[in-house]
């Protein structure tokens, strides 16, 4: 509180970084902790990237998927806190936005969703534990061109998740790759 009024009285702006929802993060942050910095703090940036590191399930190919960028919101936006709890895909899910009547474009617009402008490389190794890499676009296309010559690559667009997803089988190892396009840019 001392920051903010203090960067204020010098025409600074106070943005301040908190985590997205997850079911397996203690939040430290709620509606409640928003409310009461909200004439302290300019912005908060909700760090959407990494889906791997706070999802339930724990291997899943995402990076930044639209369905948690929401929940995410929902958390600190909802008057009660409440969020869809599920990352598996439903059917009675699929389809709603309780962003579209949940509070005033003032208060969304206290906040910054954080995208990645990286992929994420998910390397499955039968009976071993995943390796999980971010990866630029040179490693991206340098893979999805070894997986087209050497292996079998199937690419498709994810549409609960709003992400082009890769995978690619290669000597009994899979690859799935999830990196941002022009189409995931748009989409959120």
């Amino acid at each position: 509180i001392k920051l903010g009024s203090s960067l204020h009285k010098v025409d600074k702006k106070l943005i301040l970084n908190i985590l997205p929802y997850s079911e397996k993060t203690i939040h430290f942050m709620s509606r409640s902790n928003i409310e009461s910095l909200n004439n302290y703090v300019d912005y908060f940036v909700i760090n959407t990237i990494e889906y791997n590191k706070y999802a339930k399930r724990p291997v899943n190919f995402y990076n930044s998927p639209i369905f948690w960028v929401k929940q995410s919101l929902d958390y600190y936006i909802s008057d009660n806190g409440n969020v869809e709890k599920s990352n598996e895909i439903n059917e009675d899910n699929k389809n709603q936005n309780s962003l579209d009547d949940s509070k005033s474009n003032s208060d969304i617009n206290k906040f910054i969703i954080k995208i990645p402008f990286f992929g994420v490389l998910y390397e499955l190794q039968h009976g071993e534990k995943a390796k999980i890499n971010q990866i630029n676009s040179s490693t991206f296309m340098s893979t999805c061109m070894k997986g087209k010559t050497s292996g079998d690559l199937s690419f498709k667009y994810d549409d609960y998740g709003k992400e082009h997803l890769i995978h690619i089988t290669k000597n009994k190892q899979d690859h799935y790759l999830s990196f941002p396009t022009r189409k995931f840019f748009k989409d959120r």
